[in-house]
Parts: structure tokens; sequence; C-alpha cells
């Protein structure tokens, strides 16, 4: 099976072809398009959620993926959501922030919504890796217990905290796609091996849990053609 990802970064492709390799298992094969990374993992074009942006919406650029491979992966963060040209509302009715399944729901309509050309049998090949705030709340429920492991806000800083205290480097601020970076994710993706305790920590993530229920379908699928 071959998996086109578009995402916003190094650190962001390594979550996910860790997650999507312990998940689905070795039969499959992940092809960057945005952004590109050489064989350290060190990215070697610019990335971004308006990159991510550009990218889906540019004509045929997901539609030519898809006869490549079987699937295209989009990720994108949530906490630009609200800026131009991402342009998602992210409050509700009352003018408070609205809830993850919301958020979730509407950024998956800013992107499918905008796929030039693409066939129903198409839309349906891609999958969203939608990122309530950012990518690195996701992990948190690998160092915390309590209701921190649900937080969707300061989320480095908190999984800082928990690596500082087990001796591990922590995420330098600004440049989570550096070798420093890459190496202490590394680490901290060590503790998310098998299928269960993915699931296990995607439970307290809605953007997570939705990731994970997409990638059982297909797993689902996988094992049926078997």
């Amino acid at each position: 099976m071959q998996i086109g990802l578009i995402a916003e970064g190094a650190s962001e492709l390594r979550i996910l072809k860790h997650i999507i390799g312990r998940y689905l298992g070795t039969e499959h094969d992940i092809n960057e398009i945005q952004p590109k990374t050489d064989a350290q993992g060190t990215q070697i074009v610019p990335g971004g959620w308006d990159r991510v942006i550009t990218t889906f919406e540019f004509e045929n650029t997901v539609k030519d993926a898809l006869v490549e491979n079987d699937y295209v992966l989009i990720q994108i963060d949530t906490d630009q959501a609200q800026t131009a040209p991402f342009s998602v509302n992210v409050l509700d009715e009352n003018g408070q922030y609205c809830k993850p399944e919301v958020l979730h729901q509407r950024v998956s309509e800013r992107i499918l919504n905008n796929i030039p050309n693409l066939i129903d049998s198409e839309r349906e090949r891609v999958i969203l890796a939608i990122c309530i705030s950012e990518i690195e709340c996701w992990l948190l429920p690998l160092y915390y217990n309590d209701s921190k492991r649900c937080k969707t806000t300061g989320c480095i800083t908190l999984l800082n905290q928990k690596l500082s205290s087990n001796k591990i480097d922590p995420l330098p601020n600004g440049n989570k796609n550096s070798q420093g970076a890459q190496k202490t994710y590394n680490i901290i993706l060590k503790n998310l091996k098998k299928p269960k305790e993915i699931e296990e920590c995607a439970q307290y993530n809605y953007g997570f849990y939705s990731f994970i229920e997409r990638l059982k379908s297909i797993k689902t699928i996988i094992e049926n053609e078997e």
C-alpha cells in the first residue's frame, strides 16, 4: 500500500510515519508530497500550515497523487485555523472556543471542499490528521495520567516539563525540525509500539482518536484482502 503525505513539517512527518508504521504494520510505503526530507529526516523545503493549504488547493496535486498512491494523508494543526487563508471559525455561537469535535468537522470541510477536481471515490481515499491545536497534544498521555493528558493548549510546554524531569532533552523553542528535536521525538515515540498502545493514547484527544479510527478502517480492509 502506498500513502502520500502532506504535512506541516519534519516533526509531523516523523510522528505520523511512526504511528502509521506501528498501527498498520510494515506492508506500506510513505511518499512525501510536502514537505520533503533527506535521508536523516531533515526538512529540505519550507513547511508550515500555509504550505499544507497551498499544496492541497493547487490544481491537481492531490488528484495526481492518488494515481500513484492508494491514499493521500493531509495533516494540519488548528492553532492558526482562524488565520487567512486557513479561515476557519474557531468560535461557537456564544463567542467561546468551540468544542474539539466541532472544530474538527469545520477543518475537515475546509480541506475536503477545497481539493480541486476530486470525484467522490477519490475523496474517500483522503485521510485527515487534524491536530487540535498542535500534534504534540497527541503525545501528552504518554507522560501524564491526569487531566493534562487531554489538554489542547500549551502542549509543548507540558511535554517539555516531563521530558526535563526524565532527563530527556526538551523540544527546542521555534525549531521542532532540528536534529536535536528529531532525536527527542524518537525517544518519545518509543512509548508507542503496539496498536493497542496507540489506541490507548489516542482516546484522550479527539483529533488523534479520529485519525486512528480512520486507520482502523483501513487496517480492516487490508486484513479482509489477505
